[in-house]
């Protein structure tokens, strides 16, 4: 075999169990690289020192093929322990059973669109995403108090079989104090439950210089059994090819919200499916 190093076994798009693993969605490696970081290292020290136009020798070979199965081995590995992580994080879902039958985005300016043309915002977009109808409950100007008085009649008079909330950025700006908020959200989530729906909750990375809200959203969804989205909002308010103002995002930002929320909403719907299909008389 006549390989140089920058060629070497690894490398062949047919023989590297890494081709492609960095597609849209996050695949298992985009997660985590320690294999293709390992296979990098052991390509450099063998560059080092074999140099140019010397091949590797049988020992280096059969070494290289034992690496090479070794590390496909630990990808399985790796692919069936994230595979029951994920299992075991949908399994917590509250209300994966839930008989409602709409989806329903609860929130502010930032679900009902503000930035982009009608059918634009980011539930049109999800409902596109998902293949189902999503009512778009956005209001500008809410607060989690204000989103917290209209829920009965936009959310749980609805039949709701998932709602996603996204709330908090409102009472940034208007310095209400997080442990308000907090105790509104919370009552919103367990109002949503109550009614027998999955809730999906949506977080936020607010404040220049400190963060005490991104904590919150997450230890909220703990507690309370919902799916957390974190920073639905990353990157697109600082880059101007996302936004349409400081703090609304444009058509191709709520693009991305709605990516990154389908990413996580897919797999509890199809759970909810297979549960509710299997529950199915006959």
């Amino acid at each position: 075999m006549n390989r140089n190093v920058a060629a070497g076994i690894f490398l062949s798009s047919r023989d590297d169990p890494f081709n492609g693993a960095h597609s849209k969605g996050g695949d298992l490696l985009s997660r985590n690289n320690d294999f293709e970081c390992a296979r990098l290292s052991v390509l450099t020290t063998l560059g080092a020192r074999l140099g140019p136009g010397r091949t590797l020798s049988a020992a280096e070979e059969s070494v290289l093929k034992r690496l090479q199965r070794a590390m496909g081995l630990g990808l399985l590995c790796l692919a069936l322990f994230l595979g029951a992580c994920g299992r075991e994080s949908i399994d917590a879902v509250r209300n994966l059973n839930s008989k409602g039958e709409t989806l329903i985005c609860f929130g502010d300016s930032l679900t009902e669109g503000v930035g982009a043309s009608r059918g634009e915002d980011y539930p049109s977009v999800l409902a596109r995403e998902l293949g189902r109808p999503v009512i778009n409950a956005g209001r500008r100007g809410d607060t989690t108090a204000k989103a917290l008085a209209r829920l009965a009649d936009d959310v749980l008079e609805r039949n709701p079989r998932l709602v996603v909330v996204l709330l908090g950025g409102n009472d940034f700006l208007r310095q209400i104090p997080l442990a308000e908020t907090r105790k509104k959200l919370e009552e919103i989530v367990r109002g949503i439950q109550t009614r027998g729906a999955i809730v999906v909750l949506a977080g936020l990375k607010l404040g220049l210089f400190t963060d005490e809200y991104s904590p919150m959203f997450q230890e909220v969804a703990s507690e309370y059994g919902a799916v957390y989205a974190p920073q639905v909002l990353k990157d697109i308010l600082s880059d101007s090819r996302l936004k349409s103002d400081a703090i609304h995002p444009n058509a191709a930002g709520y693009r991305l919200i709605a990516a990154r929320l389908a990413e996580k909403i897919i797999p509890v719907l199809r759970e909810a499916d297979r549960r509710r299909a299997l529950a199915a008389p006959g």
